[in-house]
């Protein structure tokens, strides 16, 4: 069996400038002002925005429930109960989400949320 090692193939124009720039050690960086808490430097890119942990409770009767929402692609997210409520988190990017509960297999809204007009419930992670 023949073994073929690949060899590196010269970029365009390169001579002995691109070497050196290659290799040049990187220049030092300029120093930046400490910054305080909360607050972005100059010229900085915004933050990128964090998922929030958001809290999901039906207060009913169900053996089983389950959370369907906008911000799980619909995908159900199990619940579990405890002191007589059903209990979730999630972690949601900020934003407005239409969310609604599977009680024992049937599609029901949170009670006392605003509605959207497809009759699931709005939430909006901030």
């Amino acid at each position: 069996m023949v073994s073929i090692s690949p060899k590196p193939v010269p970029l365009p124009g390169s001579g002995e400038e691109e070497k050196e720039r290659v290799t040049a050690p990187a220049a030092a960086a300029p120093e930046r002002p400490a910054e305080k808490p909360g607050e972005k430097a100059a010229g900085t890119a915004p933050a990128k925005a964090r998922a929030v942990k958001t809290v999901f409770e039906y207060r009913g009767a169900g053996k089983k429930v389950v959370l369907a929402g906008s911000f799980s692609v619909w995908r159900e997210l199990p619940m579990s109960r405890r002191d007589g409520a059903w209990r979730t988190e999630a972690y949601i990017f900020p934003g407005t989400y239409t969310y609604h509960f599977m009680v024992d297999g049937r599609r029901t809204a949170d009670p006392g949320k605003p509605k959207a007009p497809t009759g699931d419930s709005i939430v909006t992670v901030e």
